[in-house]
């Protein structure tokens, strides 16, 4: 078995494309949050958000292979702050006992774990934060309510 973490591999068909810095960038951000107002439901709303967790974590991975680190630094930030916000969905969901596993992408969360093992030991020193804080992020998820 590889020991690498291939983002290709691991979260196909999801990459990077556009990144912080590039033009339309701040596009892709709107037209997100416009399909996220059409998201219904704490656990659809959860999933949405780790999509986009997700991709916020390849971008970022992208940023520190080129060098670009303090926009790979707001990136894994956003990243977090996805993460948050699925958590929190699901919490809501877990509150009315509406919690299913099968709603929302798991192997994502599991994914991003090994695609940070495998990135921490190669990143900057002023990622490191970030990187873990979106580890512990994808891991509370999967600890608290979809183990």
């Amino acid at each position: 078995a590889s020991t690498s973490a291939d983002s290709y591999v691991l979260f196909w068909p999801l990459s990077a494309g556009k990144t912080d810095g590039d033009s339309l960038y701040s596009l892709k951000l709107f037209k997100e949050q416009i399909l996220g107002f059409l998201v219904f439901g704490d656990m659809k709303k959860a999933d949405y958000a780790v999509e986009l967790g997700t991709k916020r974590t390849l971008e970022a991975e992208k940023l520190i292979k080129i060098g670009k680190n303090n926009l790979a630094v707001k990136t894994l930030k956003r990243a977090d702050d996805e993460l948050l916000s699925a958590y929190d969905n699901v919490k809501n969901a877990s509150t009315k006992g509406k919690v299913s596993s099968d709603q929302i992408r798991r192997d994502r969360l599991i994914n991003i774990k090994k695609l940070i093992d495998f990135l921490k030991p190669a990143s900057p020193q002023e990622t490191q934060t970030e990187l873990d804080s979106v580890k512990n992020r994808a891991d509370s998820l999967l600890r608290d309510f979809l183990p």
